[in-house]
């Protein structure tokens, strides 16, 4: 059968007099195409990225074009080339990615829902350089904050079929990081939220997020806040509120099914 290779990796090696090579990436086979993730691994039922644009691949691993999918309780569109429009996706590779109406990815730039992604199109939920900006978000009441993060939570999550909420309590923090003369101050607003989830993966217990605000409006995802914060930091906390998160999660099940709440 003919193959045809585009953007592969071929590993080549030299050994007692003769030459072996093994393929991966994308491979044009009969009339379909395919992505190995190794030489025998074929991917399957995931999203897979093609140059400026993240398509799927259906239980036999062929590309799906032209059609309305369901992945993780979640719908997607693609056109006819097989490219994902206008949604979020999460790849294979553990890469967020943001698909326009064409299905080109974003790049370097913000998408319509106020996240930054970088010059390969990734957002990060860990990186330092992806603290954005939220106009006035500060200023916004702790139901409005909490709303925010947990929206975040369930993007981080990339959909989970399961998410149960333990607390969302809002707080004022002080702490320090560095040492020395590198030593910074900071003070902010945190959300954390303590929450349970469950997906085709499987289920994780007893977790935390945080969603931190500094009085200047710009934030900082911590998926791992207690790896962040102190117990010291956490039990000097003040004016610890806590929220609805019952009202949370309704509201956010409403904007998704694009209802009144």
């Amino acid at each position: 059968m003919k193959k045809k290779i585009l953007l592969a990796v071929i590993a080549m090696s030299l050994s007692c007099s003769f030459m072996s090579y093994a393929a991966t990436g994308w491979i044009e086979e009969g009339e379909r195409w395919h992505y190995y993730k190794d030489e025998a691994t074929l991917a399957v039922d995931c999203f897979v990225r093609f140059e400026d644009s993240v398509c799927y691949l259906d239980s036999e691993g062929n590309m799906v074009m032209n059609q309305e999918i369901q992945h993780d309780g979640k719908q997607y569109s693609l056109n006819e080339q097989g490219q994902v429009v206008n949604s979020w996706v999460y790849s294979w590779d553990s890469c967020y990615y943001y698909a326009d109406a064409s299905g080109k990815l974003l790049m370097n730039t913000t998408t319509p829902d106020g996240y930054h992604v970088d010059a390969n199109g990734v957002w990060n939920p860990d990186a330092s350089s992806n603290e954005g900006k939220a106009e006035d978000t500060y200023q916004h009441n702790d139901e409005e904050l909490g709303y925010q993060a947990l929206k975040l939570l369930y993007k981080t999550l990339s959909n989970p079929s399961v998410l149960e909420v333990g607390y969302v309590k809002c707080m004022d923090i002080s702490y320090a990081v560095g040492n020395g003369d590198s030593k910074k101050h900071t003070d902010a607003r945190l959300v954390l939220i303590n929450y349970s989830a469950s997906s085709s993966f499987g289920a994780s217990m007893d977790k935390y997020y945080g969603y931190e605000v500094k009085s200047d409006g710009s934030f900082l995802l911590r998926t791992d806040p207690m790896k962040v914060y102190s117990a010291a930091t956490l039990n000097s906390a003040t004016n610890i509120v806590t929220l609805d998160q019952t009202a949370l999660l309704k509201r956010i099940v409403a904007e998704a099914n694009g209802s009144a709440y």
